[in-house]
């Protein structure tokens, strides 16, 4: 071979080469795919543009693929960033699984923001809604939302609007605007309430009319060597129409803050605090006379012991600390937490108000409802959400924004499709979670089995990137 052919030969071999690695680490295109096979060994090299691993905790998993405890992780390893990803997952539930749930929910969703842990969720199954789904009479309405009907009363869900009752609707997986008002309602005026200090984030809703949005707080950081924030969004009707960021010194001081908002419409106001589990509110006084937490309430450090009222029945419970064991009364039942980190899970046969009361000195209290600090400031604001303590002869219509999934044998196949532009992305990696709630970690036998994961991303072309980067 001649030295000129050797050097075509090379030439061609570069050109392709360059080619390649323009392609894996760049995706000219703006497009790209991967896929990764759980049920083989893991390949602990990584190479390549990008791959899916980590499939994890590993005492949550048996098998290297089968879940048995939630939540579950897995991650993306990308060298770019995207703004979509359409994801493919193949997965079993085990029969055990079917055998002891009525109720059977699992979600994903990719963490958006990593100091409260915040992770946008997306259903893959419900067993409820895929039986639905066969027996009501169901209507696609123009953005893919699925009304359901025990009995077909209604050509469509605008037709139902216009009936503006809502007492007999859930909803799953979507965000029905609903204009609450409370009737009969009075303020009470030089009203001040004084609410147990919590740690990390916290929803919660507020009621008024005639009388100013007021709360007085102080965000104090437990750790003062790591750079955390916390930040209070106030919303009407999914419009932000306050906001505010607590810097690092603010956090370290802990001074009180004022939220005041004077001139605000009468209804429903949401209040978010966004923060890290190092973050506790505290000296946290409210002067709305209705005012309920949503789906939890972190106690930290109560003096007193707590008083909680909560309008669901499945309570999840768990202490954080050791010195916060303690024995709890809901209603007139005894329960003990005698375990830190474990999640106690207490059921109550009363449909109506539930109370929660202990002398510990704080615990962590979820369910799928809301919760508030006295009987007189409860109220409901939200239209029923399709859960595992609802009962179904309760409800006549449904709304909600589901596929269900293709079933080959006992395989079940779901796609879903991820928002990337507001996602959290450190280290190159985005990070993934699989919520199974039905998954106790106690038995073995009832998993749930990742069988396949394909994920394919999309963002800006090569041009757009250039363009982007020279703010043409």
């Amino acid at each position: 071979m001649t030295n000129q052919k050797l050097r075509i030969y090379l030439n061609i071999f570069l050109l392709a080469l360059i080619f390649v690695l323009l392609w894996l680490y760049f995706s000219p295109f703006g497009h790209i795919s991967y896929q990764k096979d759980f049920s083989k060994k893991q390949n602990t090299f990584l190479g390549g543009k990008g791959t899916i691993y980590k499939l994890g905790p590993d005492d949550r998993l048996v098998d290297r693929n089968k879940i048995v405890g939630e939540p579950a992780y897995f991650y993306l390893k990308t060298n770019r960033s995207f703004d979509s990803a359409k994801v493919s997952i193949e997965y079993k539930i085990s029969d055990h699984v079917f055998q002891d749930n009525d109720y059977i929910n699992f979600e994903m969703g990719v963490l958006l923001n990593k100091d409260n842990w915040n992770y946008h969720l997306h259903p893959v199954y419900n067993n409820v809604l895929d039986s639905l789904y066969n027996s009501w009479h169901k209507t696609i309405e123009g953005d893919g939302t699925v009304f359901l009907q025990k009995e077909k009363k209604f050509s469509n869900f605008n037709d139902y609007l216009r009936q503006a009752n809502f007492s007999s609707l859930l909803v799953y997986n979507y965000n029905l605007k609903n204009d609450f008002v409370l009737p009969d309602y009075q303020t009470i005026k030089n009203y001040k309430f004084l609410i147990p200090s919590l740690r990390g984030s916290h929803v919660f809703y507020a009621y008024l009319k005639d009388e100013n949005l007021k709360f007085d707080f102080a965000l104090r950081s437990l750790n003062q060597e790591n750079e955390k924030k916390a930040d209070i969004f106030v919303y009407l009707n999914q419009d932000i129409i306050f906001s505010k960021n607590f810097s690092v010194e603010e956090l370290n001081r802990g001074n009180l803050f004022s939220l005041n908002l004077p001139g605000l419409p009468e209804g429903v106001y949401k209040i978010e605090i966004r923060s890290g589990d190092d973050i506790v509110l505290e000296n946290f006084t409210s002067y709305m006379h209705k005012l309920v937490f949503l789906h939890k309430v972190n106690l930290y450090e109560t003096k007193n012991g707590f008083d909680v009222f909560s309008n669901k029945a499945d309570l999840r419970i768990k202490s954080l600390e050791s010195k916060c064991l303690n024995k709890l009364n809901i209603n007139e039942d005894v329960f003990e937490v005698n375990q830190i980190f474990k999640q106690f899970n207490f059921k109550s046969l009363n449909k109506g108000i539930n109370n929660v009361k202990s002398n510990s000195c704080g615990m962590l209290i979820e369910s799928n409802g809301l919760f508030s600090f006295s009987y007189e400031s409860f109220f409901n604001p939200l239209i029923s959400s399709l859960s595992s303590d609802v009962v179904m002869d309760d409800y006549n219509f449904i709304l909600a924004n589901y596929n269900s999934p293709s079933k080959k044998d006992d395989t079940h196949v779901s796609v879903l499709s991820f928002d990337l532009k507001e996602a959290y992305r450190e280290k190159d990696e985005y990070r993934f979670i699989v919520s199974a709630p039905f998954l106790k970690g106690d038995d073995l036998d009832k998993y749930l089995e990742i069988k396949n994961i394909k994920i394919e991303l999309q963002g800006k072309n090569l041009f757009e990137k250039v363009r982007e980067y020279l703010n043409l």
